[in-house]
């Protein structure tokens, strides 16, 4: 199996020991998920998606450049420490450009940039709820 960007993402913020010590420790420890948090999470706790691949083409055929458009999320009842780990997670990534060594194997980022970001609550019956930060960002990274 290949390595894709979703790999390079969750391993960069799992190794990188400042980030991750914001979220729970490196590796395995750190609370850093696809998609979705899991049930019964401690907080802070991040997500990451792909929001969009659009496939880019020269003469012919795939350029094998990609400009993905990612999302993560930050959560924590704290509207405090939401802030705190976004701004971690921004300067982890932002203008990044290098070669991740993710598990699967090596994955090429030529430049991240975050485009939008927005904050919201929500609700939930058995507790005070929680506070939300979404971040999109444009990751262009060489598909193998």
């Amino acid at each position: 199996m290949a390595a894709d960007l979703s790999d390079a993402i969750r391993y960069r913020m799992e190794t990188d020991a400042t980030f991750a010590a914001l979220v729970g420790g490196t590796g395995d420890a750190a609370r850093v998920f696809p998609l979705q948090l899991p049930q019964r999470v401690t907080y802070p706790a991040v997500t990451y998606q792909l929001i969009s691949r659009p496939r880019l083409y020269a003469g012919g055929g795939n350029a094998g450049l990609t400009p993905d458009r990612v999302q993560f999320g930050i959560y924590d009842p704290d509207f405090a420490d939401v802030v705190s780990v976004a701004q971690a997670l921004k300067t982890l990534w932002e203008a990044f450009v290098g070669t991740v060594a993710a598990t699967a194997g090596n994955v090429v980022i030529l430049g991240v940039h975050f485009l939008d970001e927005r904050d919201f609550h929500e609700a939930a019956a058995d507790t005070a709820g929680r506070y939300v930060r979404q971040l999109d960002a444009r990751m262009w990274w060489q598909e193998p």
